[in-house]
């Protein structure tokens, strides 16, 4: 059984829309990577501040099956990378963009598996209940509390080593879901930047190199 205390969603609102605007973020140096970008969405569900994950179809190109968060690869049709995580999110959830609040974003992340540097942008959204998911491309929307997110009991950390590298991996096991990888590198960071005042998890990361 999954433990957590309860933290307010107006919280969580107020520390993110003043600590993002100053943060500043860490771009990754790859010159041949691809870029993506993709978007943290936060909500309220039954009263708790709620954090919004996919769970990635067999068919998609890259990450087969893994947990993730909504967005995708850079199209030059996008023009900047804020609006590929929001074309990338229509596209999976038939989500309605235009109703999310885009406080800020985080550092970037690299995955050498796949050649992406992802930028990974904070949106909060009044509701989320009318998702229409693609199902090529989603097959389980996931709406993971912050609070049980939060609780060290899910949370563990790895060292591997990857061509040749010593590196730092996050994992997550929500209920039946693991987060791993690059989606738990933005999601330690998120818990990071709240752990100040909410006493959620902390640490330092952000390069995922698998």
């Amino acid at each position: 059984m999954i433990s957590s205390t309860s933290i307010a969603i107006s919280d969580v609102r107020d520390i993110l829309s003043c600590a993002l605007p100053k943060l500043r973020t860490k771009k990754v140096a790859q010159p041949t990577a691809k870029l993506a970008a993709v978007l943290v969405i936060i909500y309220p569900k039954n009263g708790n501040p709620t954090i919004l994950l996919t769970k990635r179809s067999r068919t998609v190109e890259k990450h087969k099956g893994q947990v993730s968060f909504p967005g995708g690869a850079y199209e030059n049709r996008d023009g900047n990378l804020l609006q590929t995580a929001l074309r990338e999110t229509r596209e999976e959830l038939e989500l309605n963009t235009k109703s999310l609040q885009i406080v800020g974003e985080l550092d970037d992340v690299f995955t050498s598996r796949s050649n992406f540097i992802v930028t990974p942008y904070v949106a909060f959204a009044p509701d989320l209940s009318n998702l229409d998911p693609n199902i090529t491309e989603v097959t389980k929307v996931i709406e993971a509390p912050i609070n049980v997110l939060a609780n060290p009991g899910i949370y563990k950390e790895e060292i591997w080593n990857v061509k040749g590298v010593r590196s730092s991996i996050f994992f997550y096991s929500y209920f039946s879901y693991k987060i791993w990888g690059l989606t738990a590198c933005i999601l330690k960071q998120l818990l990071d930047l709240l752990s100040p005042k909410l006493g959620l998890l902390n640490g330092s990361h952000y390069i995922f190199n698998g």
